[in-house]
């Protein structure tokens, strides 16, 4: 009874979190690739820019 639905939620995850991993992993290499642009100075591991890059949509 248990392995049923278990095997239900496992085939829902995959169906549901393939695209959203393809989406995700496209959405993070354009980011990196437009980021790429702007020259970040070695020295600083990271730069908190004024407004989250993680928005969807900016600039569009």
């Amino acid at each position: 009874r248990m392995n049923s639905v278990a095997a239900k939620e496992n085939r829902l995850k995959q169906v549901v979190w393939f695209p959203f991993n393809v989406f995700s992993t496209r959405f993070f290499y354009q980011a990196a690739n437009e980021f790429a642009d702007i020259k970040i100075l070695p020295n600083s591991s990271f730069i908190i820019p004024d407004s989250p890059p993680s928005l969807p949509g900016r600039g569009r």
